[in-house]
């Protein structure tokens, strides 16, 4: 099995600029609190202050990776469709695959591994928000199985994560059930 730098297997990107906008633009963008349980769940108006057009690598492609650098987590997004002018927010760095010897659903999982994160939790600096620095990522060396043995093992993620969503929605349902039973037998008088 190959050991390789991440940084020779994807392009990273730091993003242009972009604050929340106040009312409708024609960018969108995607700040932390548009991330719910690793997934992308709605997405905001975007303002950038630049005086000439936003160059095409900034806009996010389907199958990049947002990493969170800035915070208290280092969460890694899989940008799973295609949405016209969309933009990160600063607390990312975009991971482009630019290369045939990784799938972007296999890396971005890895990112989010207990190994990986320990690691970006000691490679970080700030005292009261951390930051990992694009070097810190660059740098890091993993572990490359070839393209067919990553296909097998996002294909088990893919199943583990659906089967995660139904054990979720099930004990969710269950949960509301139990609720209703008591509050309609000893609700107390609320």
């Amino acid at each position: 099995m190959e050991r390789i730098k991440i940084g020779d297997l994807v392009a990273v990107i730091n993003p242009i600029p972009v604050k929340k906008g106040q009312k409708k633009t024609e960018y969108k963008a995607i700040f932390p609190t548009n991330i719910v349980n690793g997934k992308i769940v709605e997405y905001e108006y975007g303002e950038i202050n630049l005086k000439k057009s936003v160059e095409e690598k900034y806009f996010l492609k389907e199958n990049d990776i947002l990493l969170q650098v800035k915070g208290t987590k280092f969460d890694s997004i899989l940008v799973s469709e295609k949405v016209d002018n969309l933009l990160a927010g600063n607390s990312y760095l975009i991971l482009r695959v630019n290369n045939k010897k990784i799938i972007p659903q296999y890396l971005q999982w890895l990112l989010k591994t207990n190994k990986i994160t320990e690691y970006f939790n000691k490679n970080t600096s700030g005292a009261t928000i951390k930051l990992l620095r694009k070097k810190t990522i660059t740098d890091l060396k993993i572990n490359l199985p070839s393209i067919e043995e990553q296909q097998k093992i996002v294909q088990m993620i893919i199943s583990f994560e659906n089967e995660k969503e139904s054990l979720i929605k099930y004990l969710s349902t269950k949960e509301k059930l139990l609720e209703s039973v008591v509050m309609e037998k000893y609700d107390g008088g609320y």
